[in-house]
């Protein structure tokens, strides 16, 4: 016997094996749950990563984010550690602390403290100060105070534009404090006088503020006066002298150097001197070097509007190779040309620095009112502008009583002096000049390229650029937007008119 059962069309049977409606809900929620920790577990432990390894993009123009690379180099060389305490009020001073913050990434060693002196007055009278925005530097028992107005370059602004800043110059002075408190010694520094040459007063007023800086101590030294290079010299200096040093003074160099000293010789072309520097060319030959009495033309590398104001190749040199990785070039402004002596010795090793294209040529014919042109005369390029030289010394007392860190001669010679004046400092010609330095007195950590300065910029428009710039975005752009979206509607209800 067969029994029908009554279906009913309109209903659906619902099969046991299928999910109640309570209970997909269930799983939903509890699949939003975990995909929701899911979410924040990751978030964490990415945290958690970059907070071990932080990583940081600096997309700003100026690259204000990023400390240079001789600030990397001193850090990453630090062998003490550095207290940094700042006495910043609360929500002021963004760019120191940001600046902060990027020593404090950079090394383990330096320790960082930030103190508002509002809410702790009896910090601020500990340390003395007297203003926010004071950085203290402490490192064993020495201690630097940066104050904010040492954070500032107001020589770049002009009494008459109200509306100019001052450039930012933290990073140099944050910099600066690091080296004076870790410095064991202070290495001196003496510029020879009394034969017209840069003073340290006028002429070199931008380089000896950066020698300090780097904690060096920079001085004059009378060498007729004195009789001998003294004892306490790191670095001997001869920058551009128009006359010719005595025969007493050379030989005292000599002396100096023959016992593991150190010199930068710049020596400029003939067309900026009183007399011919025949004794001090005699020292350098000593030591390999050879002076052209010539002007260098370079009319293949040189910056407009002087054929004379030559931009060299740079040789493949520690005092160099920060420059040519930056693509920093240097301008030599009326140089001479150099030549090495093979027959100097085979104890010299010499070293080419600064070179000229092949066009170059050196300009003998100085007469005044005369034409220059290249002639059979002249030397011809490529010439040498900048040479390197060291020599071994033999240990003995007083070799061993040099305030220098190697035990061997270092010298520096240069066709030009102008290059490191204060009117030609631009480009990469002040880290070329200090990366001599720091190399001669084999501080070879320091050579690099120095902190940047931060401009404050302001934009400046005229009545009729104003404009322009408000109509553009307050009304035309708007407009557009209106204009669009009123032709989209329309088109969406042609359509549908279209359809229906």
């Amino acid at each position: 016997m067969k029994v029908r059962l009554p279906i009913s069309l309109g209903a659906k049977a619902s099969s046991p094996l299928a999910p109640q409606p309570s209970k997909r809900k269930w799983l939903f929620g509890a699949n939003a749950v975990i995909l929701t920790i899911a979410v924040i577990a990751i978030v964490v432990l990415v945290n958690i990563i970059l907070h071990q390894h932080p990583y940081r993009i600096d997309v700003t123009r100026t690259k204000e984010y990023s400390l240079s690379e001789q600030t990397k180099s001193i850090l990453a060389n630090l062998d003490q550690e550095v207290k940094l305490t700042a006495f910043l009020i609360s929500g002021e001073s963004r760019l120191t602390q940001d600046l902060i913050e990027e020593y404090r990434l950079a090394s383990p060693k330096v320790q960082v403290e930030i103190v508002d002196p509002i809410a702790n007055p009896d910090k601020a009278r500990e340390y003395n100060i007297t203003s926010a925005g004071t950085v203290v530097f402490e490192s064993g028992n020495k201690t630097e105070v940066v104050k904010s107005s040492d954070m500032y370059d107001y020589s770049s602004t002009s009494y008459y534009d109200y509306y100019q800043t001052p450039d930012f110059i933290g990073e140099q002075a944050f910099t600066s404090a690091i080296v004076k408190v870790t410095s064991r010694t202070t290495q001196k520094i003496y510029f020879t006088s009394g034969h017209k040459e840069l003073s340290l007063s006028s002429d070199l007023t931008e380089v000896r503020d950066r020698l300090s800086n780097e904690g060096y101590e920079v001085a004059e030294l009378a060498l007729a006066i004195k009789g001998e290079v003294p004892d306490d010299t790191s670095l001997l200096f001869i920058a551009g002298p128009t006359r010719d040093l005595t025969e007493a003074e050379v030989n005292a160099i000599d002396d100096y150097l023959r016992r593991g000293g150190r010199l930068i010789a710049c020596i400029d072309s003939p067309i900026s001197q009183e007399e011919q520097l025949v004794n001090v060319a005699a020292l350098l030959e000593r030591w390999g070097i050879e002076l052209h009495e010539d002007l260098v033309i370079d009319p293949e590398r040189f910056m407009i509007p002087e054929v004379a104001w030559v931009v060299p190749n740079l040789g493949h040199h520690a005092i160099t190779n920060p420059l040519r990785n930056a693509s920093l070039p240097v301008v030599l402004p009326y140089s001479r040309s150099l030549n090495t002596l093979s027959r100097a010795g085979d104890h010299l090793n010499i070293s080419t620095l600064l070179t000229t294209s092949r066009s170059a040529w050196g300009e003998t014919n100085l007469q005044a009112g005369s034409n220059i042109s290249a002639d059979d005369n002249d030397f011809q390029g490529p010439l040498t502008l900048g040479v390197v030289v060291t020599a071994s010394i033999e240990s003995s007392d007083e070799a061993e009583d040099m305030s220098t860190e190697t035990g061997e001669t270092r010298i520096v010679a240069i066709g030009d002096s102008s290059f490191m004046s204060n009117s030609y400092l631009g480009l990469g010609n002040l880290d070329l000049i200090l990366n001599a330095v720091n190399w001669a007195v084999g501080a070879e950590t320091l050579v690099s390229i120095r902190p940047k300065t931060i401009d404050l910029e302001t934009l400046y428009m005229t009545n009729d650029q104003f404009r322009s710039v408000f109509y553009s975005t307050v009304v035309v752009i708007p407009a557009l937007v209106l204009i669009s979206g009123i032709a989209i509607y329309l088109r969406g209800d042609i359509c549908n008119e279209a359809k229906e």
